[in-house]
């Protein structure tokens, strides 16, 4: 459905715990956004108010992007991919993101992509990560990345 207001965008998700950096330093946005979804999938738009994002080309802050985000289930894997372009950076990235049940965990793969540095994404042109997240009791999870 529709949302507006105050709220995380999809570069806000992440491998589990914090031990990747390939999300974008700031994803909290008033934002507009429209998101399908069914049981197992979703797809959306939004339109992000980027004023507390980073700058790189000496702008002042009135800036805003555009991002996409789609993602889903099927079975034990899970998948999402999220782009976004920073209008006043005129640079973009994408980023795509899957686990799956593996054994007594779950293994998790990420890779990004930014055109140069913006506000979804800042870190490097490129990045890879991974993980294995071990749930070793209900409030215990051990995760080498």
């Amino acid at each position: 459905g529709f949302r507006a207001g105050l709220f995380y965008s999809w570069w806000d998700d992440g491998l589990s715990g914090e031990t990747d950096d390939i999300g974008s330093p700031v994803t909290l946005h008033n934002s507009l956004r429209y998101q399908y979804e069914s049981g197992t999938f979703y797809a959306g738009i939004s339109v992000d108010e980027l004023e507390d994002s980073p700058f790189y080309d000496g702008e002042t802050a009135n800036n805003f992007g555009v991002a996409v985000g789609l993602g889903g289930t099927a079975g034990a894997f899970s998948y999402q991919i999220t782009a976004g372009y920073d209008t006043d950076n005129e640079e973009g990235a994408v980023r795509a993101m899957g686990t799956v049940d593996v054994g007594p965990g779950t293994l998790g793969l990420a890779a990004v992509y930014s055109t140069n540095p913006n506000a979804y994404y800042n870190a490097a042109e490129w990045a890879v990560a991974a993980e294995y997240a071990i749930k070793a009791t209900d409030k215990l999870k051990i995760t080498p990345a």
